[in-house]
């Protein structure tokens, strides 16, 4: 069984909790992964196809422009070469890299681009889908829920669950789930094409890393705290509004439009100054990592540049590394960046779920007819909205026979509307019985 959703939930319980409606469309989000870390891997195959490049161009290419036989094995060993030396093994260097770059580099766009593709179409195809389970779930259990619920909840912040909030989760679900798996999987490949390529200047990057995870740590509880107030804000706008376009003449007759504006403004103003927290929140966060990122590049360009570690590269060995480091930079700067949309889905996926856990109306009658006779009984009846609160009706007994009508009088609060209201049982009584034809209503279905 789920655990139920509290505010003392963590984020990742409640994000691991959302991503169990990926169960239902997992071919679908595995194919979209494929498609990502397609995506991602190209990236790192250009890098070593221009390091190639580079290294026929400065080295086989001798004084004048007159080509040298050199076995590019000997200076360059990554996959590019490889495959050059493996389906054109007798071939010119020159001659080689002539059939093999241009084939290489259409090839690499084509699955690259098939890659994009495939997981961003997959990822949407997922998102739209978990969003409208979603919105379904909660509207259904809007319609199972008993009257005192919807007596304690504001109209506006419950069209605000199944709109905005909603949205929110749905950016945490397609784009910040599709950033994490395809950035993430570029970081990966890149810090192990940086060991590949040099496992001691790999290992500067490798030391910055927690630094960075802390402050991402920092930031996200941050993040969460300012989504909920922002949601709460927009439930706010949303349920004032509601209140004005309704009630629009109520407010007319009532002079109570100036009432109404302040209204609107205040909760306008709130979710203003909510929203731009967390935007100076992000606006730091992300530069500081790219400070901290930046600093780390200049560190490596000057490790990179000492004679010993400089005379064990080739040129397009060289650049490889800095191409790599510096491509470290933006997958990085995204993953940072999309922390913020994590934490608004967290926050929205919280109070969806807080809504989902609460407990449904108790309906145990099987009791069925066609056609009732009409007559009803009180006998003792006590009730009252809420188990701290004092009894609205108190030991009522009356009884009226089919036909009959009769007339409920009383000053206004005395328990008129309260007492109508238990006969079609939008509330249960605590104490007491009301019958229909004989039989207790709570045995009708």
């Amino acid at each position: 069984m789920t655990p139920r959703v509290t505010d003392k939930t963590s984020g990742l319980q409640v994000y691991l909790r959302l991503l169990t409606y990926l169960k239902s469309y997992w071919q679908v989000f595995l194919i979209s992964i494929l498609g990502l870390w397609l995506y991602s891997t190209m990236q790192i195959a250009f890098i070593d196809l221009l390091g190639y490049l580079i290294n026929v161009l400065t080295v086989v290419t001798g004084e004048g422009g007159i080509p040298q036989q050199v076995n590019m094995m000997t200076i360059d060993s990554g996959v590019t070469a490889r495959l050059a030396e493996h389906f054109l093994p007798d071939g010119n260097v020159l001659e080689q890299s002539r059939i093999v770059l241009p084939v290489l580099f259409f090839l690499l766009a084509a699955l690259r681009g098939l890659g994009f593709l495939v997981g961003n179409y997959g990822m949407a195809y997922v998102s739209q889908s978990v969003v409208h389970t979603l919105r379904n779930q909660v509207f259904a259990k809007y319609m199972r829920m008993p009257s005192a619920y919807f007596d304690g909840q504001m109209g506006g912040h419950m069209v605000a669950l199944l709109t905005y909030h909603v949205q929110q989760v749905m950016g945490a679900t397609t784009k910040a789930l599709k950033v994490i798996i395809r950035e993430g999987a570029l970081v990966v490949g890149l810090l192990i094409y940086l060991f590949y390529l040099n496992w001691r200047l790999a290992i500067i990057f490798l030391i910055i890393m927690p630094v960075i995870a802390s402050i991402i740590g920092i930031v996200s509880k941050r993040f969460r705290r300012l989504s909920k107030r922002i949601q709460s804000a927009m439930g706010d706008v949303t349920h004032v509004s509601q209140e004005a376009v309704s009630g629009y003449r109520e407010m007319h007759l009532y002079n109570g439009k100036d009432y109404e504006t302040r209204r609107l403004f205040e909760a306008s103003q709130k979710n203003r100054k909510q929203n731009l927290k967390l935007e100076a929140t992000e606006g730091l966060s992300t530069p500081f990592v790219q400070l901290l990122l930046s600093a780390t590049m200049g560190l490596l360009i000057w490790l990179a540049l000492t004679p010993d570690i400089l005379s064990s590269m080739s040129t397009g060995g060289f650049a490889k590394f800095i191409f790599t480091a510096s491509l470290l930079a933006k997958p990085i700067r995204q993953l940072t960046q999309v922390n913020s949309t994590v934490q608004k889905g967290i926050a929205a996926a919280t109070t969806l779920f807080e809504t989902l856990d609460q407990e449904e109306e108790v309906d145990t009658g099987t009791y069925e007819v066609d056609r009732v006779v009409g007559e009803f009984r009180f006998d003792n009846v006590c009730f009252r909205y809420a188990e701290d609160s004092g009894d609205v009706l108190k030991e009522v007994s009356f009884a009226v026979k089919p036909g009959e009508t009769i007339a409920l009088v009383g000053s206004s609060g005395s328990g008129k509307t309260s007492l109508v209201s238990l006969i079609p049982r939008f509330y249960n009584y605590q104490s007491g019985s009301i019958s229909l034809d004989g039989r207790e209503i709570t045995e009708y279905t």
